[in-house]
């Protein structure tokens, strides 16, 4: 998944994020992606990122990214819905949630 802003992302360990400050910390579990071995932050820092952060998993999305990075419908959307995409799709993996 693509950005209109170009930039790569660092990998840190989840050991290097552990030793930041918890409001650090905070702001990454939030909105940087990991997985078992690192924590990847975007390399322009958290204040701009891609839009995928803001959009919520469902097994029934109304939106897709595109391989170009173009965020596209799926259907009408109605005014005021949320926007939802299906994580398993647009990141390649299968994810669970508690």
């Amino acid at each position: 998944m693509r950005s209109r802003l170009k930039f790569d992302e660092i990998a840190y360990t989840h050991k290097e994020i552990k030793a930041l400050p918890r409001s650090v910390r905070k702001e990454i579990e939030i909105f940087c992606y990991y997985d078992e071995e690192h924590v990847f932050v975007p390399e322009i820092g958290l204040n701009a990122m891609n839009m995928a952060v803001y959009l919520n998993h469902s097994k029934s999305p109304n939106v897709v990214y595109k391989k170009n990075g173009q965020l596209t419908t799926l259907r009408a959307i109605k005014n005021g819905e949320e926007l939802m995409m299906d994580y398993d799709i647009n990141f390649g993996a299968v994810h669970t949630f508690d």
